[in-house]
């Protein structure tokens, strides 16, 4: 439609549409300028076209484009000779030219210009996948890489407690409506090869193959895939039209950005629009890619920034992984996953086997998009620690394992507890895993003896009753409580809190916390990651202290207390109180 409307605009307005330069300003519509860009790639009539005999060398240059970026001022091109300007969103723009040439001299001009942030050529990205393997795995997935990092486990954990819901774009040559991905198919993106709304032509296959795998471990959760297609029917594609489907993507507010992609050509623009999906709260998993060298040469996969996850590939299971001879490697490979004869859905409608960091990808994609589901709170930095903590492997080839990501307890515990009259004891309102997304509930049998109101019971006549503690995902807890009238000064609480591993994980509103008198334990990690935490006050009923249980804060502590011994000993900021 945009072709047909383009070339209409040329025969109402000939002298127009000859003129030197054509401008079209759509920088308040990001869609209609990646269309109009997709409609220039798109007309091989308007432009013509050069290519490289080796489609993947770094010499090729697609239908004379330069892909580039303002600090905000806008420019006169008319010094380097473009045959159309296109500019868009954010201060970007694209130019159009009549040969390799004049390109070529374009993109050294405009880099010594000021005011460019990046000028650079349009080029060629291609699918990394390889070639079919004849045998197909029999598993409870269809992906053997599934079972081998105990999906199924995280997935009963994803029952009890998950929800809300979360989407992956598969940015890649489309996906094709295959029974397993059906139900899971969010309303299509845009088509950047065809230039329409329905990127389900999935000519090559590859982005039904990667869509399948996250499907496949996704199982019933609700996790929905956005599929946009920038790949042809040969698995290449233009990497305007790949920079523009990430901008797209997180116009979308999807969850996870998978890109089962690469090109030997570096890309600031695309570098860009991925820094700001991430920025954005969006994680983007990246394939390493197939060609057994360094990530260093492969673009997007040399990006070493959090949130940005790098995913090569890995063989062997039983514990053992190995990088897979083909795989990428290097400093910016975060985590590994298996990618080899990975039983995929088929653009046929049917199975078929395949291998590459392109399979590799979508498996850490689906464990991010139902990580989402557990803690929607987690930026994509966090998302990343989380995952290379939850792993198993030697020699820098790790491979994420769900089942370490479920807690072997319940978020807190509590025992008989027995007050004096008029004590008040605060009791916690979250609980891991949920941190501050689900909410423990408090209810008295005898609002006479005791009675919970504002985070604490409060001992408010002499008796016993009991306290039913309820939360989603376990059962509920009845705990005795008895109040007696002691009026002495040695009369000691009962100490009966535990706070388990992690139970504050990533809670980035938390300044300062004051932890409960009654609490006896503190598990792993109660604090990691709450980055605007200042200071924490620990009291001396506290006997025993996880690993890395305060993060970066400042602690409050009783001197000679035990915590203030674990502080001392661990090298930890501390102050100290009588």
């Amino acid at each position: 439609m945009i072709v047909f409307m383009f070339v209409l605009f040329m025969l109402i307005f000939p002298d127009i549409a000859h003129a030197d330069t054509l401008v079209y300003d759509f920088s308040n519509d990001f869609r209609t300028y990646a269309q109009m860009v997709a409609a220039f790639n798109l007309d091989q009539s308007v432009l013509q076209t050069e290519r490289s005999e080796n489609e993947k060398s770094p010499a090729t240059v697609s239908n004379f484009a330069l892909l580039g970026k303002t600090d905000g001022r806008r420019m006169d091109f008319s010094e380097v000779f473009p045959l159309y300007v296109v500019w868009g969103p954010q201060n970007c723009f694209t130019l159009f030219f009549s040969s390799k040439e004049v390109l070529l001299n374009a993109v050294d001009v405009l880099r010594k210009t000021d005011g460019i942030l990046y000028a650079e050529a349009d080029c060629e990205v291609y699918a990394n996948s390889m070639e079919d393997t004849p045998e197909k795995p029999t598993h409870s997935f269809h992906s053997w890489g599934a079972e081998q990092m105990n999906m199924d486990l995280y997935l009963d954990y994803v029952d009890s407690w998950g929800k809300g819901s979360a989407s992956v774009a598969v940015i890649d040559s489309g996906v094709f409506p295959h029974s397993l991905i059906r139900g899971k198919l969010l309303t299509s993106g845009y088509d950047y090869v065809d230039g329409d709304d329905d990127s389900s032509n999935d000519l090559f296959g590859h982005g039904t193959n990667v869509a399948g795998i996250i499907a496949d471990c996704a199982q019933d959760e609700s996790v929905y895939i956005y599929p946009i297609r920038v790949l042809n029917s040969s698995g290449n594609g233009k990497m305007s039209n790949v920079v523009n489907a990430v901008r797209e993507a997180k116009s979308r507010g999807v969850t996870v950005i998978n890109l089962s992609l690469e090109s030997s050509v570096m890309s600031e623009a695309l570098d860009d629009a991925i820094l700001e999906a991430v920025t954005s709260g969006i994680i983007v998993v990246v394939a390493a890619g197939n060609n057994s060298c360094n990530t260093s040469e492969v673009c997007p996969a040399h990006l070493t920034n959090s949130g940005v996850i790098v995913v090569g590939a890995a063989e062997g299971a039983n514990g053992s992984p190995a990088r897979a001879a083909y795989s990428n490697y290097g400093a910016s490979v975060d985590i590994y996953a298996f990618g080899t004869g990975i039983s995929c859905c088929s653009r046929s409608g049917g199975y078929s086997n395949e291998t590459g960091t392109s399979m590799a990808a979508p498996h850490v994609s689906a464990l991010c998009a139902l990580m989402h589901l557990i803690h929607p709170g987690l930026s994509p930095g966090q998302a990343e620690n989380r995952l290379k903590r939850a792993a198993f492997g030697s020699n820098g080839v790790i491979v994420p394992d769900s089942q370490l990501m479920i807690p072997s307890s319940r978020g807190f515990f509590l025992a008989a507890i027995r007050l004096c009259l008029g004590d008040i004891i605060p009791l916690p309102v979250s609980a891991y895993p949920l941190s501050a997304s689900e909410t423990i509930s408090y209810s008295s049998s005898d609002n006479q003896i005791i009675l919970y109101e504002n985070g604490a019971l409060s001992a408010v006549g002499q008796g016993s009753a009991y306290v039913t503690v309820s939360c989603k995902g376990f059962e509920d807890q009845v705990i005795p409580v008895s109040v007696v009238n002691y009026t002495g000064s040695s009369f000691s609480l009962p100490r009966s809190i535990v706070i388990e591993d992690e139970a504050f994980l990533g809670i980035t509103a938390l300044t300062k916390m004051s932890i409960p008198d009654s609490v006896v334990e503190i598990g792993n990690r109660i604090l990691e990651e709450c980055s605007s935490l200042n200071y924490v006050f620990i009291p001396s009923s506290v006997e025993t202290i996880g690993e890395n249980a305060f993060s970066n804060a400042v602690i409050i502590c009783q001197y000679g207390s035990k915590i203030y011994q674990y502080a001392v000993a661990h090298e930890l900021k501390y102050i100290t109180v009588d």
